[in-house]
């Protein structure tokens, strides 16, 4: 189900529009802020998620005796069938602004009556270490062919091992003319795992111990 989005208005000078297009949802969303990105990001990389879109069908909710309209952030199907409504806000000013947190938790309420879950998600829960910036560098992996084959060639000659340095797995690929880049594809679809807060460097520990 693809829900219409909202048509954007002019572009407000502090306030700038960015397009992000989503292999996975296979549509363009119009991403308002930063930390909007930052969520398409994590959308586009959780493979519990099936399809979302950014700036979906507003609703209209009464407030303090007037009727307002909201358009969420984020509409998202996840794959076991759940529906959810994604706000993102700066954590700074939900804490300061009490009209605001009051007008949420009555979005809340308006959304689970129609057996919607509604999320608030804050810059704190997205820019985690260099999280962010390391789904940037991966996101032109993520949908890459990745050989299986010559993965399993790459770590048969560490399985004695459940982890080992990103640096090293490279260095391995290269010695029997592989590409390096099936490390980064392999940690861009999920297949190897990797503390992704971390910096995205030869340091970085990749754990395998599930394919083995």
């Amino acid at each position: 189900m693809t829900i219409k989005p909202r048509t954007l208005c002019k572009q407000l000078p502090n306030r700038k529009v960015s397009l992000f297009y989503s292999k996975k949802s296979e549509l363009a969303n119009y991403i308002e802020s930063r930390h909007e990105m930052a969520m398409a990001l994590c959308l586009e990389f959780n493979d519990n998620v099936d399809f979302y879109q950014a700036q979906p069908a507003h609703i209209e909710f009464l407030f303090k005796g007037k009727m307002r309209r909201y358009t969420p952030d984020f509409f998202v199907r996840l794959r076991n069938g759940r529906i959810l409504v994604i706000e993102v806000k700066c954590a700074s000013i939900l804490k300061k602004d009490a009209i605001l947190r009051e007008r949420l938790e009555l979005l809340r309420n308006v959304y689970e009556a129609r057996g919607i879950e509604f999320r608030v998600v804050t810059d704190e829960h997205l820019h985690i270490g260099v999280l962010i910036p390391n789904l940037f560098s991966l996101l032109r992996y993520r949908n890459k062919y990745l050989d299986i084959a010559d993965l399993e060639n790459i770590l048969s000659g560490l399985s004695t091992h459940a982890s080992a340095t990103r640096g090293s797995l490279r260095r391995h690929a290269h010695s029997l003319n592989l590409s390096i880049d099936l490390i980064d594809i392999a940690i861009a679809k999920g297949v190897l795992g990797a503390d992704l807060t971390q910096p995205l460097n030869d340091d970085l520990i990749i754990h395998f111990n599930h394919l083995q």
